[in-house]
């Protein structure tokens, strides 16, 4: 059966609208915005099966998170099974050891000998990410009043 755009249009598959689409040789390409803003173009096929259900947004970076107000840091409640008392800081094996998670991902900051220690670290690399944060804010909307 042959596909075509029109049978697509305004239809919705995951974050994805389809706008518009093309045939390439026996192929048909759907151009789609995503909720996040951006456009893409996806094969058909990617998008009727559920292979493709945004334009990448879920992996992009700090720039992208930003653009639309995603939560980039994570803040996290000290949990009741937690014996050093300060968030992101747990007891390894003789050591605390302190970690930030960052866009799902968590990175360990080292060990420290106490656990006063490993959350001066991890205050430390905080306030750094909040400045990188922030520039990054500033400087979108200083793009985007460029544009308007």
């Amino acid at each position: 059966m042959k596909y075509m755009v029109n049978d697509f249009i305004g239809k919705r598959y995951g974050n994805l609208t389809v706008i518009g689409g093309r045939r390439l040789s026996e192929y048909l390409y759907l151009k789609c915005t995503c909720d996040c803003g951006n456009t893409v173009e996806v094969r058909r096929t990617n998008l009727t099966s559920g292979k493709s259900t945004n334009c990448g947004c879920k992996s992009k970076g700090f720039k992208h998170l930003i653009k639309n107000n995603s939560q980039v840091l994570k803040f996290d409640s000290i949990p009741n099974n937690n014996s050093s008392g300060y968030v992101g800081v747990d007891y390894r094996q003789g050591k605390y050891r302190a970690r930030i998670t960052v866009m799902r991902k968590t990175f360990y900051l080292g060990t420290f000998d106490t656990p006063q220690q490993a959350h001066n670290e991890r205050e430390k690399i905080t306030k750094v990410l909040n400045w990188v944060i922030l520039n990054l804010k500033l400087e979108n909307s200083r793009i985007k009043n460029n544009e308007n």
